[in-house]
């Protein structure tokens, strides 16, 4: 039997035939008619979302209130007459835990007077950094409140470690008293050296006299016998026996003296050096108490790296942003209730 043709048309209007599922789908024109129809529900509903930013809007402004502390630190004790450095005398993670704690928010609320709901702390570590950020938000017409609280918060830390730091200053404090006490002792036995170098001095220039006349003395005597020799007379006499015997114990003399004056030189020399060694050890020791000066003036209680300080701009003021944001979901959360409804309406 043939086979008929087709009209092509025909064809083509049943193979692009709607389906059934497509017939009962969505009509996006009929929705906009829907949404149209029931545009009072979507309105409304636009109104109430928009509520929401305008009530933020009309609410106090919340302004935030800030610090930033440096834990308590100290330099690093010399060890070749240089400093070398500092360390913190307490962490990061500790100083926030204390704060954090509330251990001085009783304190702080009682010296104030003030709700503790008004000093709600917010701590924090800038990144980077071995510094503690602490904040409070407060109302605009609060934040000296705020100011105050963490002034007494930074006078309750400093407190905290006021024992550790006198205890760290006291040691180093007693340390440079041992020094000026061993400066002293230096001073008095390079006073009493300064004594034995006059004394050896003068016994110095007293010995070259007696070896001036020593030695006078004995030119004299030998100008004597040699006169009585010349006088043809008997050499073997009493007068120049006594004449040799008294140049021979001056020539003894003038080399006892001149050992004694070898003796007072060597011991003036070593007091002259024992006098540099003290005066070097002195000047070491001076150069100690400095840095122990400068150690006890590192030993610093908490830091204030800034002052508290008042935000120029309230917290959470994205208005437009917000307006724009719930007006947009009021504007989709109307339409679907009015989609809604519409549904609802026809099932019935």
């Amino acid at each position: 039997m043939p086979v008929r043709e087709q009209d092509p048309e025909i064809v083509t209007r049943h193979f692009f035939r709607e389906s059934p599922q497509e017939e009962n789908g969505i009509d996006l024109i009929q929705c906009i008619e829907i949404i149209t129809k029931r545009k009072i529900i979507v309105l409304a509903v636009f109104i109430v979302s928009m509520l929401f930013p305008i009530w933020n809007f009309l609410a106090p402004r919340v302004y935030e209130v800030s610090m930033v502390i440096e834990p308590p630190t100290m330099l690093i004790e010399p060890t070749v007459g240089a400093i070398t450095g500092g360390v913190d005398l307490d962490s990061v993670g500790n100083l926030r835990g204390k704060i954090e704690s509330g251990a001085f928010t009783a304190r702080i609320v009682k010296e104030l007077d003030i709700p503790e709901k008004f000093f709600q702390l917010d701590v924090s570590q800038p990144k980077d950094t071995k510094l503690v950020r602490v904040s409070t938000r407060q109302p605009a017409r609060k934040t000296d409140i705020g100011r105050n609280a963490l002034i007494k918060l930074l006078e309750a830390l400093k407190s905290n470690y006021a024992q550790v730091i006198e205890s760290k200053q006291n040691r180093i404090e007693n340390k440079i008293k041992i020094v000026l006490s061993q400066i002293g002792t230096k001073e008095n036995e390079m006073r009493l050296m300064n004594e034995q170098v006059k004394i050896t001095t003068n016994r110095e220039r007293q010995l070259i006299e007696e070896l001036k006349e020593t030695k006078t003395n004995s030119e004299k005597l030998l100008i004597k016998r040699e006169a009585l020799f010349d006088q043809k007379q008997n050499r073997d006499d009493i007068s120049s026996l006594l004449y040799t015997t008294t140049i021979q114990q001056n020539i003894g003399y003038f080399t006892q003296l001149q050992n004694a004056l070898s003796e007072l030189k060597s011991k003036r020399e070593n007091l002259l050096n024992s006098i540099s060694n003290l005066k070097n050890g002195i000047a070491e020791s001076r150069v100690e108490i400095g840095n122990l000066n400068l150690l006890k003036d590192g030993v610093q209680n908490i830091r204030v790296i800034q002052e508290p300080l008042v935000s120029l701009r309230p917290l959470g003021r994205h208005t437009v942003s917000i307006l724009m944001i719930v007006g947009v979901m009021g504007l989709l959360v109307g339409a679907f209730v009015a989609l809604f409804l519409d549904a609802w309406a026809r099932r019935r």
